[in-house]
């Protein structure tokens, strides 16, 4: 159900979005988690503005960590910029626990497809305060995971060349404020996901034409 909804399968996303309602107006009782995080996820996937902010509520007010947690997922899955941009904010507001900051990032790069753009830019723009929010002192490890899934994904030789100089030469440390320091092991995780990101890149520029030409003939059936 859960990829039906991502991929936007309209009899399923139709009957997530009649459930996501139905918990709006209240119902919860005898719900399965994995159905219930689908259906919280596919209300603000497809859902508007009005349903975010019925989520982002709900995370607020929630008293477990195990609701927080799906309600911050659910948060992640909007496919609109601005919401996402709100949602990348809150994660380093205080209002998120430091144990899931680098998830939620996480989250709202890779549950939609415009997210990683987003995702990228926050990060170039809040890379500094990300460090003072969490201190030079802490376990990166998680956080040069996702640089190595971001890398992974650039689609934009811009982007990946803005990357290695940022984390791998360090050739930029001058320009952009407060880039005076990148964690340890950061320049590895980059070069790892850039390895896999230009794999992609020399495939789609072999098969890319013929793979769409294939598409194309497949939809004309």
């Amino acid at each position: 159900m859960g990829k039906a909804v991502e991929v936007g399968v309209p009899e399923v996303v139709g009957k997530a979005k009649e459930f996501f309602k139905a918990l709006k107006g209240g119902k919860r009782e005898g719900w399965d988690k994995d159905v219930l995080q689908v259906v919280l996820d596919a209300g603000v996937m497809w859902g508007n503005e009005d349903d975010y902010e019925w989520v982002l509520e709900s995370y607020m007010n929630a008293t477990s960590n195990l609701d927080r947690s799906r309600y911050l997922q659910a948060l992640a899955a909007s496919p609109e910029p601005y919401l996402q941009q709100r949602t990348l904010e809150m994660a380093l507001s205080g209002k998120v626990r430091k144990q899931d900051v680098v998830r939620l990032i996480s989250l709202v790069s890779f549950m939609t497809p415009t997210g990683h753009t987003t995702t990228w830019s926050f990060l170039l723009d809040s890379f500094p305060a990300f460090v003072a929010y969490f201190g030079k002192d802490t376990d990166w490890t998680r956080f040069n995971d996702l640089l190595t899934a971001l890398s992974a994904d650039f689609l934009r030789k811009w982007d990946a060349d803005l990357a290695r100089r940022l984390f791998v030469d360090r050739s930029v440390k001058d320009v952009l404020a407060g880039w005076d320091w990148v964690p340890e092991r950061s320049d590895l995780a980059v070069k790892k996901g850039l390895e896999k990101c230009e794999g992609r890149m020399a495939w789609i520029n072999k098969w890319g034409a013929e793979v769409g030409k294939w598409l194309e003939d497949e939809a004309a059936v």
